[in-house]
């Protein structure tokens, strides 16, 4: 009797050790960051500090996935390889910076819990992304820009969409990624660009 009540407790032990080998482990994925900012000098720094906001994005684009859009539409995900961060955080932190070493504003913040900015930078995610067509990929980055002043919530200015797309490159993981970094670096370079363009003497700083 005693080795019948000992049999269901061996048994409950065994097997995890069981599933476990049947269960294999998941592999593991390279992480990438988005590259260091550009060298460069904005032509019309901004009049105020500025809060670059966390951009909006759709769902696909949230997480640390590299997403691919097939030609049908289907949205895949690019097998080994993943980002350091969601992707809009990654871009947040990138067009600070570029905007940062531009010297495009004395002041740029990412968060408003220590900052009272006269000015926001509110950044529309529409594409961050590998687009197959023909056997290869191609980088596809795109968003939208508006410029607030934070005192009246008044929008100073409204950019076009900013797109960058990216030669075709093989399918190869790491060259894939490599164009898409590429492209987010070229993309927060037309930021500064676009600031250059923007005035923003209306916004009254008090």
């Amino acid at each position: 009797m005693t080795r019948l009540c000992l049999l269901p407790l061996l048994l409950a032990t065994l097997l995890p050790g069981c599933m476990g080998s049947l269960v294999p482990k998941a592999p593991e994925r390279a992480i990438y960051s988005l590259p260091e900012p550009e060298t460069m000098r904005a032509q019309q720094p901004l009049s105020a500090a500025l809060l670059v906001e966390l951009p909006h994005a759709k769902a696909a684009l949230l997480g640390t996935d590299v997403v691919v859009v097939r030609a049908d539409g289907e949205v895949q995900v690019l097998p080994g390889v993943r980002w350091a961060a969601p992707a809009p955080q990654l871009l947040r932190d990138l067009i600070a910076r570029q905007i940062e070493v531009a010297g495009s504003a004395a002041v740029v913040a990412q968060t408003a819990q220590a900052y009272a900015l006269p000015l926001r930078l509110s950044i529309e995610l529409h594409a961050f992304e590998l687009r197959e067509a023909d056997g290869a990929l191609s980088a596809h980055v795109a968003a939208s820009l508006r410029l607030v002043c934070a005192q009246d919530a008044r929008i100073i200015a409204s950019s076009p969409p900013l797109a960058v797309d990216a030669a075709p490159v093989p399918t190869a993981p790491a060259a894939a990624t490599a164009a898409l970094r590429g492209a987010a670096g070229v993309l927060a370079r037309q930021v500064v660009f676009w600031l250059d363009r923007v005035d923003t003497r209306t916004c009254i700083v008090e």
